[in-house]
């Protein structure tokens, strides 16, 4: 980019010439080390930020260069010498920086990188930053740039880079900043901020050093306005960024130049608002400056927006929805340059392009052919946030590009061993293994590739990164005829390529080509017919041709096919479809077995076909070993390799049934063993034997696509209405009971021979009929297959095998290793590991290491663990068995408790006889039985049958499976199934039914459409107990069952309906959780009536609420509800609400506005009680009212809504409709009935000259609003001089709800009034708040009071004891007032009196208001005195009532208190006052200097000392500064009271844990200011003076600057001239010349 930014500052004139070659120069002309110049984040890396500088620039500041405080802990981080609390949380750059945040940065050097481009390197530690700004700069409301050093307890210490100062950020300054613009997260160090300081008083004492503390504030609100104002503040202090108001002062060809303060400055036109030529001379602007040259100090300024306005958050949506690479349309030139081009682009966006950007070819003339107006095509090139620019370009060769980087192509896996060879003397390459032959199948010997062997091979890739390139040499695709695939724009649909097979999953096949270009072939184009196993017809490295079918250049995508012309497609061969045979396992992979037919044909057993349960799949494919014959195996599908099943349910149905191969052998009602292929969101799809597949629909309208295309993720269309056939009941998610692989049995419901599609249903109650021997099958194939499994493992372990002597059932100790939320952890007695679940453990707590009893549960081959269960009650349960073990047959009834649940079989002890009996269950009744295993839990008992005795296992099924079906359809009932119900009890509000030995009820709200108001439902005699009612399931509630509490259960009871509107309809849906909204009409029965309201039964699960307004219209009902309203009585109500729970706001009165005339009187409920708008209500019918302050009461009183509370039922007269249909109402009485007592009467208008009564309704610092009448629409004003005959300062001291006296001044524009007593003759109103407390409702108005009372009463009996001990100390320090030190201490006597606030003279208007000081109360000289003070004060508390004294006024006092104490506005009496003061403060140098002052004024000196040791040890760490005021306050006092030895001590000490150059100044302005060169020699030893002269030779040969080099010569002269002798005084004569010498300041 090629934008001119001109120098500014004051400068001579110059010719037009000069000028003109001047202002052509811009920022990278100029740019030098140390300039100052402001940067915008522009991208964030991990280890350096890249900001966005003016004129198109941008530089990197790495992140060494970001603070003090954040290279501090890099440098703790990088030597892991620091803990976690000394390093505190790290924060990467990417957490600190944001894109578009604007801050100042330093130049550090000027370079080039690698690629020989210029690299800028920055800094923006405020230490360089800042460097120039001095102290005395600092001003109230300056916006500087600052860093976040740490963070406190209160706030943020904030690192301005200043000398000897710091700012502190409090928590609520920066509260707004960091829930806004940080993510709520608080700041971290290192974070560049923008600060506004506030405060900028010193307050430390002399003791404390020479360090400032400045409070700044990072508001966005308070930073929007901060230009620079002071006059004084030199130019050296500017720091880009900083804003000021400039003036226009010329006119140039590039911007203009203006005049700030008493300095000049430039903008270029680029960072105007407006044209340059329609700015007016002497216009004043706001300007942001940019940067600074550190040689001439001329000031570039920028009139931009973003920067002006910029209050310290990022900048963002400055280029609208533009994006790097984007082609613009219609670019509009505004001003064409003499080095480069400004166009606008839409949106207004600024553009601008570099003459070598603006075509492929040179252009003779730039401004001829770019005229201001025309319109180009452009290409989007960069961003730049400072110049709100965007660099473009208009080459057509750019322009035309597809891609404008490679960073989409990734580069290939390259493989550990190839061939290594060489193209030319520098260009090496290399063929991966994959590429040494057409086949990998054969391996060559790689001997063949000897050394100085010439391959004709072909380039695959050229990576220019690393430098090198890969090749291949396969034979078929060095002689291959088809085109050379490099570039997408060869492709064309239809073409034959040819390349190779890079990868093989089972969704397809992924080819590569030339130049990292891929294509995908998936599993359908693979062949003309699906291939299943795509990894066992083809491999990888195979040259292959395929077909383009489709391609996205934008994704990079290729689709392809291997369906090549008429050439037989992949894998087609002849198999006998259903043939059983025996195999041998010849090899194993993760997906399978390989495996050897009799014909000695290769084969393969895919994993989910070896078994019928997925459980077991993985653990008989470790079982299975190569040479292992497995029995039974049969066809599935015809493929180039044939793949085989060994599933029990496909054999079993092989051999009784006849192969089906083709859809026309397939018959509506034939149930065929299937497995899932795809789950879809609209069905499954279900895979036959012989490559036939079908769908199973789930309750959407579908139609079945071609099978070839069922992998397409679109939902297909319609022919017809579908039934839910994927699940028997509603299931959103079909993956959350489905699994690819999973094995059915589907039963055909639908086949369309035409359109070679048929549909299947895979529900249980078609599937399934009752036969509970299914499910045994199944147990029993998963035990067996289990004991195999188990027995492989102990064989192969041997004798030696832990996992030998475990059994099911067996009860032993369990070691506890690992406690969770989730259960435990550990091994049982032999070693072997187990597991224990949430489920199998008692309530209660658990520790590592303790010894627990456990009865294993079940044993997992698989994982080589066990799974126990420490529950007392299941081990109790197995201990129960008896030693003479009862005969348990096949076909006893018996009953168990379910104590393990898994996929496919449960685990349950018995009870009663056979106790402590260990048995099995299956978990699916049918194969399709996916809902099964939900309905149960552990602790639940059954009673169950005993179906087959197995080896050691006992198979049993529930009772409940065995009845007869029409029970088994009884636990399939449904939502809105229609059943004959039996009545087996009556109870209040409903009906307990039976369906079946199925327990249900029929709710009083379920059973009538309409209702009478007061009509009982559920009359005597009504319904009796057997009688048959015809019912339909509504939905269904869990009822636990807690017979047994150790154990109880949880059931699922239907809910039934009665009502005839739902037995008629066709269908049902479940409306028991219906949401109702306001207006909706509801049926209700009563269920509890109250003296204010009545609960009434909506639904089963939702209830209403009516208030006493909303029962009647009638008083005598209104006066005994509990009379009117009788439980079971049903009433129509209307919802005017819905509460926090879901309660409903009910009423009984319909029309109620009807009867809201004016005049009338109705009850109303508080819903809400304001001071400035009187009180809010409810009328009958949920209808709004409100009772203003002026209608409450006939005679205005203060703050009248005090009397009323929330929930307080009252009487009002409607006075009219107001707005938002709420109604306007009266309490006072004399709108109810006629009276004569009308202190304040309503009025409709006023007159001027009137004196009215009225409310304060609003109170500002300037003015009173007042309320006189007529709701609020008859008020005026008081303006702050009509309040009083005296000054008033603050009127919000005037509470709202205040009863005032006013006269009207005006009636025009607005009504103006008056306070004053001379305008209303009454006395003028008192400020301060009222005394009181609201009362929220009615049950707390009693506690209140009762609260209140106690509270007087304690704090009455802790005055007495306060009074009477400070009588009794008061005696005690009688005549001690004096201290030793000298100094008066005012508190020397009464430290033990609590503080108070004192007020010494009444309110005055006419008088400043000042915050009362908080003092300690003094005791009188006297006894006398003291019983005088007492009696006027019982006196006085006779004419005033005592009052509750509020809490929270005395907690703020005394926060006042210690606020005072603190920031050392009253100095603490005791030295219990400063240990609170540490103890609150503790890191606070301030604090513990004024306490060692404290004992230095009493001469306790070794107090004193103890307080300085106690602080260096409280003090943290981190607060260095604060530690070194301790070490100079120390130092001091050893100089003034110690001895030299005591003196060095504390010195050597001060110089281990400081700068020993700082303690070296102090210390020397420590002897200065006491005196100590001046006093005579004689009174110090020699060793003192030697020590003295030791330390200034020390400080001379220090680098410092030449002031205090200056200052420490002069001193040093001094010294020994005074004390030492001429020798020395010429040495350090000697050593001043040659300091000056070296500086260059010597003339010749």
């Amino acid at each position: 980019m090629e934008v001119n930014f001109p120098r500014g500052g004051v400068a001579k004139k110059q010719s037009h010439e000069t000028k003109n070659r001047k202002d052509n120069k811009d920022l990278f002309h100029i740019l030098s080390t140390d300039m100052l110049v402001l940067g915008c984040v522009k991208e964030v890396h991990d280890y350096e930020v890249i900001l966005s500088l003016p004129g198109g620039l941008s530089g990197v500041v790495p992140i060494t260069n970001i603070s003090d405080a954040y290279h501090d802990q890099l440098k703790q981080l990088a030597s892991q010498s620091g803990t976690e609390d000394d390093i505190g949380r790290f924060s990467y750059l990417h957490e600190i920086f944001k894109i578009g945040t604007i801050i100042p940065s330093k130049v550090v050097s000027i370079g080039k990188n690698t690629k020989g481009k210029t690299a800028i390197k920055l800094t923006i530690n405020p230490k360089a930053v800042n460097q120039e700004f001095e102290p005395s700069h600092i001003r109230d409301g300056l916006v500087l740039y600052g860093s976040v050093a740490s963070q406190e307890d209160h706030g943020y210490v904030v690192d301005l880079g200043v000398k000897n100062n710091k700012a502190f950020l409090k928590n609520k300054d920066a509260e707004r900043f960091i829930q806004l613009h940080n993510d709520g997260y608080p700041l971290m160090v290192g974070q560049s901020i923008i600060c506004k300081v506030e405060t900028g008083k010193d307050k430390l004492d002399m003791l404390s050093g020479e360090s400032r503390t400045v409070t700044v504030t990072i508001d966005p609100n308070k930073l929007l306005s901060n230009e620079v104002v002071a006059k004084d503040i030199p130019f050296r202090s500017f720091i880009p960024g900083m804003k000021v108001n400039a003036t226009v002062d010329q006119l140039t060809g590039d911007g203009v130049t203006v005049k700030f303060l008493q300095y000049g400055g430039t903008i270029h036109r680029s960072h105007l608002t407006e044209n340059p030529d329609k700015a007016l001379k002497n216009k004043q602007i706001k300007a942001c400056v940019l940067y600074i040259h550190p040689t001439t100090k001329a000031a570039v300024l920028s009139n931009l927006p973003h920067l002006v306005e910029y209050k310290g958050v990022p900048v963002i949506g400055q280029f609208g929805q533009l994006t790097v690479c984007q082609i613009v349309e219609n670019a509009e030139v505004t001003h064409p340059g003499s080095y480069n081009v400004l166009f606008k682009l839409p949106g207004d966006i600024k553009a601008t392009c570099g003459l070598k950007n603006l075509s492929d070819g040179k252009i003779a003339d730039v401004r001829s052919m770019f005229k201001q107006g025309s319109e180009h095509r452009c290409r989007v090139m960069d961003f730049h946030y400072i110049d709100q620019l965007v660099t473009i370009t208009l080459k057509q060769s750019i322009l035309d590009q597809k891609y404008m980087s490679l960073q989409d192509i990734k580069p290939g896996d390259i493989v550990e061993k190839g061939i290594g060879v060489k193209l030319s003397q520098n260009i090496h390459g290399y063929i991966p293994n994959l590429h040494l032959a057409n086949s990998t199948f054969k391996t060559r010997d790689v001997k063949e590739f000897h050394e100085g062997k010439q391959l004709k091979c072909r380039v695959l890739k050229v990576d220019e990164k690393k430098r090198n390139v890969i090749l291949t040499n396969k034979k078929m695709l060095l002689n291959t005829k088809l085109p050379i695939l490099t570039d997408f724009d060869q492709l064309k649909s239809g073409m034959d390529v040819e390349g190779y097979i890079a990868k093989i999953t089972n969704k397809g096949v992924l080819v590569a080509f030339f130049n990292e270009i891929k294509g995908w072939v998936p599993r359908k184009q693979l062949s003309t017919e699906n291939i299943e196993f795509p990894e066992k017809v083809f491999f990888k490295g195979q040259v292959v041709k395929a077909k383009v079918l489709s391609w996205n250049e934008e994704k990079k995508k290729i689709i392809l096919s291997f369906n090549v012309g008429a050439k037989s497609s992949f894998g087609t061969k002849e198999a006998r479809v259903k043939m059983i045979m025996k195999c041998e396992v010849t090899g194993k992979t993760e997906t399978g077995l390989d495996v050897k037919l009799p014909s000695s044909k290769q084969a393969f057993l895919p994993i989910k076909h070896l078994t019928d349960s997925m459980e077991t799949s993985h653990l008989l494919l470790d079982m299975y070993n190569p040479g292992d014959v497995i029995e039974n195996v049969m066809y599935l599908s015809r493929n180039n390799m044939p793949i085989m099943t060994a599933r029990k349910s496909m054999i079993e149905y092989g051999k009784e049934h006849v192969a089906v191969t083709s859809i026309d052998q397939i018959k509506i009602g034939m149930m065929i063993p299937g497995t899932i292929r795809n789950i879809m969101s609209y069905g499954v799809f279900v895979q036959f034997a012989g490559q036939l597949v079908g769908l199973s629909p789930n309750k959407v309208r579908v139609t079945i696509s071609p099978f070839a295309e069922i992998d397409s993720e679109s939902v297909p269309s319609h022919d017809g209405e579908a039934k839910k056939f994927a699940s028997g009941s509603k299931v959103e998610d079909l993956n959350t009971i489905y699994h690819q692989g999973q094995p059915v049995i589907a039963m055909v419901t639908e086949v369309d021979n035409e359109k070679n599609r048929f549909i299947v249903s895979l529900r249980i109650q078609d599937c399934y009929h009752g036969n509970v021997d299914i499910g045994i099958d199944l147990l029993s194939s998963y035990l067996q297959e289990i004991d195999s499994a188990w027995n492989k493992v102990v064989e192969n372990k041997g004798k030696k095998n832990k996992l030998r002597g475990v059994k099911v059932g067996q009860v032993t100790d369990f070691i506890v290793e690992d406690c969770s939320e989730d259960g435990l952890l550990g091994h049982v007695t032999n070693g072997v590991k187990g597991i224990c679940t949430k489920e199998h453990m008692d309530d209660g707590s658990y520790e590592e290491g303790s010894k627990l009893k456990c009865v294993v549960l079940f044993i997992d081959p698989e994982n080589k663990c066990v799974e126990v269960a420490v529950n007392k009650h299941i081990i109790k349960t197995v201990n129960s068995k008896q030693k003479s073990i009862h005969k348990i047959d096949a076909g006893q009834h018996v009953k168990g408790e379910i104590t393990l649940i898994k996929k496919d079989c449960m685990m349950a002890v018995l009870q009663g006889k056979e106790a402590g009996t260990v048995v099995y269950l299956p978990s699916r009744r049918h194969m399709n039985d996916v809902l099964q295993v939900f309905k149960y839990n552990v602790g639940q008992v059954f009673p169950m049958i005993v179906k087959r005795i197995m080896d050691e296992h006992i198979l049993c099924c529930f009772e409940s499976h065995e009845r007869h079906k029409s029970q088994s359809e009884c636990e399939e009932l449904q939502v809105g199934d229609v059943a004959n119900v039996s009545v087996k009890d009556i109870l209040d509000f409903q009906l307990n039914v039976v369906y079946n030995s199925v327990h249900g009820r029929i709710h009083l709200t379920e059973m009538v459409d309409n209702i009478e108001n007061g009509t009982m439902v559920l009359s005597p005699g009504k319904y009796k107990l057997q009688q048959e009612v015809k019912a339909r399931v509504v939905g269904f509630r869990e009822w636990i069952q807690k017979k047994d509490q150790s154990s109880p259960k949880t059931l699922s009871l239907p809910e039934f309906t009665i009502k005839p509107s739902k037995l008629e309809k066709a269908t049902l849906d479940s409306d028991l959780d219906r949401k109702f909204q306001e207006k909706d009409k509801v049926i209700g029965f009563v269920t509890k009536c109250e003296k204010d309201h009545v609960w009434f039964q909506v639904t089963p699960k939702i209830r209403g609420r009516i208030g006493l307004n909303d029962l009647s219209r009638d008083p005598k009902v209104l006066q005994n509800p509990t009379k009117h309203f009788i439980k079971g009585q049903g009433y129509n109500a209307t919802v005017i609400g819905v509460m926090k729970d879901g309660a409903l706001v009910l009423t009984l009165i319909e029309n109620a506005s009807k009867s809201l005339t004016s005049g009338s009187v109705h009850k109303c409920v508080i819903t809400s009680n304001k001071d400035e708008t009187g009180l809010l209500v409810h009328l009958p019918g949920g209808i709004k009212g409100v009772v203003e302050l002026t209608e409450i009461y006939d005679e205005y009183k203060d703050d009248p809504t005090s009397d009323f509370y929330v929930g307080q039922y009252i009487d009002c007269t409607v006075i009219d409709t107001g707005k938002d249909d709420q109604y306007n109402l009266s309490y006072r009485k004399s709108r109810k009935v006629k009276t004569k007592k009308i202190v304040d009467p309503v009025r409709s208008s006023v007159k001027k000259g009137q004196i009215l009564r009225g409310y304060v309704v609003q109170s500002t610092k300037t003015q009173l609003l007042v309320s006189l009448a007529n709701q609020g629409r008859v008020s005026g004003t008081v303006s702050k001089s009509h309040v009083s005959d005296h000054s008033v300062q603050d009127l919000t001291t005037i509470p709202v709800g205040k009863a005032v006296t006013v006269k009207v001044l005006s009636k025009s524009p607005k009504v103006e009034l008056s306070l004053k007593k001379s305008d209303t003759g009454v006395e003028e109103p008192k400020p301060g708040k009222f005394k009181r407390k609201r009362r929220d409702s009615l049950e707390e108005n009693t506690a209140q009071n009762n609260k209140m009372l106690k509270t007087k009463v304690k704090k009455l009996d802790r005055k007495r004891k306060l009074s009477d001990s400070e009588k009794s100390n008061s005696k005690k320090l009688k005549g001690t007032s004096d201290s030793d030190s000298g100094i008066e201490d005012v508190y020397s006597s009464q430290h033990n009196h609590r503080p108070c606030v004192q007020v010494k003279s009444g309110w005055c208007w006419d008088k400043e208001y000042t915050s009362p000081v908080i003092t300690r109360s003094t005791q009188s000289d006297s006894e006398d005195e003291e019983e005088e003070d007492e009696n006027s004060q019982v006196e006085s508390d006779k004419q005033k009532n005592p009052t509750q004294k509020d809490e929270k006024e005395e907690e703020k006092n005394l926060f006042q208190f210690e606020q005072h104490q603190l920031v050392g506005d009253i100095t603490p009496g005791a030295a219990d006052d400063f240990d609170r003061l540490a103890l609150q403060s503790p890191n606070s140098s301030m604090v513990w200097l004024r306490y060692m002052a404290f004992h230095l004024e009493t001469a306790e000196i070794e107090k004193a000392r103890a307080v300085a040791e106690r602080a260096l040890k409280t003090i943290s760490f981190r607060e260095e500064q604060e530690k070194l005021n301790v070490w100079v306050a120390f130092l001091n006092l050893e100089n003034m009271y110690g001895t030299p030895e005591e003196l060095a001590n504390v010195l050597e000490r001060a110089l281990q844990q400081n700068e020993p150059l700082t303690v070296y100044q102090h210390l020397i302005n420590i002897y200065f200011k006491a005196g100590k060169f001046q006093k005579n020699p004689a009174k110090k030893s020699e060793k003192s003076q030697q020590g003295q002269s030791h330390l200034l030779d020390r400080v001379i040969h220090m680098k410092l600057s030449a002031k205090k080099m200056k200052f420490f010569f002069k001193k040093y002269l001094d010294f020994e001239k005074s004390h030492g002798d001429i020798k020395h005084a010429d040495y350090v004569k000697k050593k001043a010349f040659e300091y000056v010498e070296s500086k260059g300041f010597v003339d010749e």
